[in-house]
């Protein structure tokens, strides 16, 4: 039995232990935000926050997450934002994501958002270069990578005037 919390709701499952997490979370938690990628932990489709770091799930057997925190980008939309520590950057960003028009295909668009709110929550004004730094394990096919990083650099702006 495995137990862990996801999106601030308790979890015990009977699995395989070496039961690769986005599956879990795909097909035992019904999760759809985590894509699958690579499957090497190279593209960063497959993160998700897991005790506020953000993290792929494509390698990490479900045992690793026993008694650990995950947040999925579906809490984003989880009327509980005194649990969940990242929402409100997730908010922000999907918001900036959407007037920049960061998501061209979306598949990236998951783990783009767990690892900027991962960012945001740790540096509330991070640079240009901190935030490529940031996304540098995430790949994006369709090349949205500057509209991308311009929806983080919108969104650390509008979470510093709502904190003002």
């Amino acid at each position: 039995m495995t137990n862990f919390t996801l999106n601030n709701q308790k979890i015990a499952l009977s699995l395989n232990e070496q039961y690769p997490l986005i599956d879990v979370l795909r097909n035992h938690c019904s999760i759809d935000s985590p894509k699958w990628g690579c499957g090497l932990e190279q593209c960063g489709a497959c993160h998700v926050l897991i005790d506020g770091k953000s993290k792929p799930t494509c390698q990490s057997p479900l045992a690793s997450v026993e008694r650990q925190s995950i947040q999925t980008l579906e809490s984003a939309s989880l009327d509980d934002s005194k649990h969940l520590t990242h929402q409100k950057q997730l908010r922000a960003l999907q918001q900036a994501f959407l007037i920049e028009q960061a998501a061209q295909c979306g598949y990236c668009t998951s783990g783009m958002l767990m690892t900027s709110a991962e960012l945001l929550f740790k540096n509330k004004t991070p640079t240009e270069e901190q935030i490529k730094i940031a996304l540098d394990g995430h790949l994006c096919r369709c090349g949205a990578q500057q509209r991308i990083v311009r929806a983080v650099m919108l969104a650390a702006h509008n979470l510093s005037k709502e904190q003002a």
